[in-house]
């Protein structure tokens, strides 16, 4: 669940259910990063959802872009990894 955004700070109250084993351990991951509490481990989880994303959307642009065939190497690449391409 997502609420309305709140105040003038223009954050957003976000709900979900968790196994409770989950819940504990994303407190104690927290902890264990220096995040503040749930909300941080949760900020968190969420920006790395966002970087996994942009990453995907990304190599979809690159797949679209050449068609669907492997992209170009270059030089110094195809030099460091000589016959494995």
């Amino acid at each position: 669940m997502v609420a309305d955004t709140t105040g003038e700070s223009g954050t957003t109250i976000v709900q979900a259910r968790v196994p409770r084993a989950v819940a504990a351990a994303a407190i104690q991951d927290a902890a264990d990063l220096g995040l503040e509490g749930t909300s941080g481990a949760i900020r968190a989880g969420l920006r790395l959802l966002h970087e996994e994303a942009e990453l995907e959307r990304a190599l979809r642009q690159i797949d679209e872009f050449y068609r669907g065939q492997p992209a170009p190497a270059s030089e110094v690449i195809s030099a460091m990894y000589e016959g494995d391409l």
